[in-house]
């Protein structure tokens, strides 16, 4: 039965009596599914010593940075729809929080060392849902914090996120690469219309906080390009950063990691300054009563 596997490095130490005098053949077989690109990263040879530093590197990048964000992601999720669900109004929380939920899912991938084809597939239709949708609630969270209310833009953001499961639906499995090349890379406008708002955002209110939000919206978004470059169209990038795409080294995990940090800070410090409020509100409604009596 094939199988499918992630990214998740793997190091083989080879005896001794295997190594002959002179030059040393590795032969390594691989293969891909009809319609996808052939995913392997580069193959580093060495001693022990110089190798096992890289291994462990990459493994804390590619699996337990992982780990950590989807325990991050489902408890912070799990608070910020809490209190949207206790006060419906605030709908940014409700969007964070999906965001949030959507982002951990797609994650979950990264965890998953070996899977049955079959049942990778059906992975794979989760993994680009999941994408797409957390980039579209996120632009719709970017317009609702930046007080821009169009809901003819936000119905046609949720439309193009359901293209995705759609084409899925209709096409089945031989629609992944479609959906991965010309669907996901369609979000990439999305991506624009989220740092044209931030940029937006940041030129009305003129603080430092709005300026870093912007900053952070426009490197999460831009991070995405090299990433969907190294997928589909190595080459073009493989002219200047030759190693960089040789070891597959992807950064749209990082960057929306970020941008989730930043949102969540956000929101907290709103939530605070709501709950401050409210006490001094209440501090000056007893002074009141305590002056008339």
């Amino acid at each position: 039965q094939a199988y499918a596997r992630t990214y998740r490095p793997q190091m083989a130490v080879f005896p001794a009596p295997m190594l002959r005098p002179g030059r040393n053949e590795l032969a390594i077989r691989v293969a891909a599914p009809k319609g996808y690109p052939l995913r392997f990263p580069r193959v580093a040879v060495g001693p022990q010593a110089e190798i096992q530093p890289l291994h462990d590197r990459r493994l804390f990048w590619t699996r337990t940075v992982p780990e950590l964000t989807v325990l991050v992601s489902v408890l912070v999720a799990g608070f910020v729809v809490f209190i949207w669900w206790r006060r419906r109004s605030e709908v940014l929380y409700g969007l964070f929080g999906l965001a949030g939920a959507l982002w951990a899912t797609r994650t979950k991938a990264f965890l998953i060392d070996a899977m049955p084809m079959a049942q990778w597939q059906w992975w794979r239709v989760i993994y680009h849902s999941a994408t797409g949708g957390f980039v579209v609630v996120m632009a719709v969270f970017t317009l609702r914090y930046a007080g821009v209310h169009r809901l003819g833009l936000e119905r046609s953001l949720v439309a193009y996120w359901l293209l995705g499961p759609l084409a899925f639906a209709l096409g089945g499995f031989a629609a992944e690469p479609y959906v991965a090349r010309y669907w996901l890379g369609g979000m990439m406008a999305v991506g624009l219309l989220i740092i044209a708002t931030s940029i937006g955002y940041a030129r009305r209110r003129g603080t430092l906080t709005s300026a870093v939000l912007s900053a952070l919206m426009a490197f999460a978004v831009l991070v995405g390009v090299p990433d969907y470059l190294i997928t589909w169209d190595p080459r073009l990038l493989g002219r200047f950063l030759p190693e960089w795409v040789g070891h597959r080294i992807h950064l749209l995990h990082f960057g929306s990691n970020t941008l989730l940090l930043a949102m969540a800070a956000l929101l907290t410090a709103r939530f605070l300054r709501t709950l401050r409020s409210l006490e001094d509100l209440n501090r000056t409604l007893e002074t009141r009563v305590a002056d008339r009596e």
